[in-house]
């Protein structure tokens, strides 16, 4: 269930956005944010923190 959802965002929000690259990050967001709240922090690594980071810089600075 961890990999359906953000693999559903990809396939749903792709076409919705007109944008390949708000599609995949936004997934890969929600992936993070999954694996966090359901507690398996731990098996995500670093780096996938850190591009999570730049992907939320990413979506947000539009609106700044």
């Amino acid at each position: 269930m961890a990999v359906f959802v953000p693999v559903m965002l990809i396939v749903i929000l792709t076409p919705l956005t007109f944008s390949i690259a708000a599609g995949i990050a936004i997934s890969f967001l929600a992936y993070v944010l999954i694996h966090v709240l359901a507690g398996r922090a731990k098996n995500i690594n670093t780096g996938t923190y850190v591009i999570a980071g730049f992907e939320c810089l990413w979506l947000t600075t539009p609106f700044i």
